[in-house]
């Protein structure tokens, strides 16, 4: 028997998901000290006795504030039970995958080690940043959202863009559903300073003239690549809408975004907020059937 804990950043998205799978779900409290300490209560903990618990918890900003969260409730439900899985839809700290500059740390493979201690059965994450990140976590299985994106997009003519070369397999995947062309902007960044740079002259540029455009990445941020994007080629094409599985949205971002162009951005509630119009809860509810 199964039973659904809804996770304080993922509780709409746990919810949906119990629904849809026909199993219990139930809350977490929290609490926090004046100091910044964090305490959780999982409200009819008693309920988990012996129970295949599944955990749906996003860590997603406050990033460290939620891990922490998951990693108490965690310990909690490990004392009443060791059938555990934990779903993060979207995962923290997996863009710190590799060494970039000497002496950084690989953060995704520490974060990896913590979520082990807690041994569970398996863990389920959505579009994770990279499959070098994917390669730290034991027992995981990485869904994509890319069709259910695609699927909003359903009918539009539209060229799709990959905002870098990273980004490429992800964006051919998207553009495979609609059948179109897909091309990569000549995006640089420098790794010091985080600055981004499009060179404006290249030739593939040409490519969007006159059509809409669907600008494909995993995750946006502060929304710096979009916009870098959206201001070279806004005058070249007729409609621009950009498509992510994770949109944090950091520092008004949606409205700077907007502001810079896009007509609309499509996300999945793998994080809940204004731009979350795509539901992942089917994937994950087929996930853990399996």
């Amino acid at each position: 028997m199964s039973i659904i804990v809804a996770g304080p950043p993922s509780k709409m998205l746990a919810y949906s998901t119990a629904k849809l799978s026909s199993l219990e779900c139930i809350d977490v409290t929290t609490k926090r000290f004046p100091d910044g300490e964090i305490k959780i209560t999982i409200d009819d903990a008693s309920k988990l006795e012996d129970k295949h618990v599944i955990i749906i918890h996003s860590t997603n900003p406050p990033v460290n504030d939620n891990l922490i969260q998951l990693l108490l409730i965690l310990g909690k439900v490990r004392e009443h039970t060791s059938k555990i899985t934990i779903v993060i839809p979207y995962l923290s700290y997996a863009r710190q995958d590799r060494e970039f500059l000497k002496g950084e740390s690989v953060s995704v493979n520490h974060i990896s080690n913590i979520l082990d201690a807690f041994l569970p059965r398996r863990i389920i994450t959505i579009d994770i940043h990279s499959q070098l990140a994917l390669s730290y976590l034991r027992r995981c299985v990485n869904l994509t959202a890319v069709p259910l994106l695609a699927e909003w997009f359903k009918g539009k003519d539209a060229i799709v863009v990959s905002p870098d070369i990273g980004g490429r397999e992800r964006a051919e995947l998207f553009a495979s559903f609609l059948k179109s062309k897909v091309i990569v902007l000549p995006k640089y960044r420098d790794r010091v300073t985080g600055e981004v740079k499009i060179d404006e002259d290249s030739s593939i540029l040409n490519e969007v003239e006159g059509r809409e455009v669907i600008i494909v990445d995993d995750m946006i941020s502060t929304g710096a690549s979009i916009i870098k994007a959206s201001s070279v080629i806004k005058n070249r094409c007729k409609e621009i809408y950009t498509t992510c599985t994770h949109a944090l949205l950091l520092n008004n971002a949606y409205e700077k975004i907007i502001d810079a162009g896009v007509r609309d951005i499509i996300a999945t509630n793998t994080i809940e907020n204004i731009a979350s119009k795509v539901d992942v809860s089917p994937l994950i509810s087929n996930a853990i059937k399996e």
